[in-house]
């Protein structure tokens, strides 16, 4: 015994190329790669600040551990963004039409 066959009209075909025939270009996440850059650029900016905690340097200017990992975090953060929102666009520029 076979099972009964539904109405084409409720049959759903699925491919992974559109009508044309030719596939969807994929672009890159640019979200993505902003904020990993941000997230490695904080990283890099914990990294430098507890590695220079009890310089001398920042105790005679009364400096913090806190307030260096604020500045050096937002900051390379800043430039950890730009960075990958650049290089976003490069794969962006260099990827086929």
């Amino acid at each position: 015994m076979t099972a009964p066959v539904p109405p084409r009209h409720t049959l759903v075909h699925v491919t992974d190329a559109p009508q044309g025939g030719t596939p969807t270009p994929r672009h890159p996440s640019f979200r993505a790669y902003i904020l990993g850059g941000a997230v490695l650029g904080f990283i890099v900016g914990a990294v430098l600040t507890y590695s220079s905690v009890g310089s001398p340097e920042l105790a005679q200017r009364g400096y913090s551990s806190s307030t260096v990992l604020g500045y050096l975090g937002v900051g390379l953060g800043a430039l950890g963004a730009l960075l990958g929102a650049l290089l976003a666009l490069v794969i962006d520029s260099r990827r086929p039409r």
